[in-house]
């Protein structure tokens, strides 16, 4: 008994013709896949250019028409939109404005915002602000820096 694995009948040929064309298709889609260059990444997103705030421009970002909330902390400016800063959120209070205080004393209702802090918060305030500022810096963007209003007129005088 002899093994044929040639091809008799008509039908045959095209099955394994159909056969060959596809395992060429897989070793050229195999070929292409592995000398494809790895694929560039995004460009990194631009950063904002950081700018200065007074507490009236600061209190257009509290999250309404569109825009993103930002608070200051320490003087620092930070863009923090998200669920507990937004005008629903928990810590709204703090939105549009310069928290230090209010934060340091963990008073929700935002008294003393964009008040002068330094001197004001006793050491244990001092500790909670700080603590505050560290988070804020690890998870925010910084988008500028708070001109208070006892200082606005120093910075336009300097203009």
């Amino acid at each position: 008994m002899s093994l044929n694995l040639m091809p008799q009948e008509p039908w045959e040929y095209a099955v394994c013709g159909g056969l060959l064309a596809f395992a060429g298709y897989l070793v050229v889609q195999i070929i292409r896949e592995a000398t494809k260059p790895p694929p560039v990444p995004p460009p990194p997103p631009k950063p904002k250019e950081k700018r200065g705030f007074t507490a009236s421009d600061l209190a257009q970002y509290n999250g309404t028409q569109g825009k993103p909330v930002y608070l200051s902390c320490k003087g620092t400016v930070y863009e923090v939109s998200s669920v507990f800063y937004g005008p629903d959120g928990p810590y709204h209070a703090f939105a549009g404005k310069d928290a230090t205080i209010p934060l340091g004393r963990m008073d929700a209702s935002g008294g003393g915002a964009n008040e002068a802090w330094e001197g004001v918060l006793s050491p244990d305030d001092q500790g909670v602000v700080d603590d505050w500022d560290a988070k804020f810096a690890m998870k925010y963007d910084v988008v500028g820096w708070f001109i208070p209003p006892w200082k606005e007129n120093d910075n336009k005088s300097s203009d």
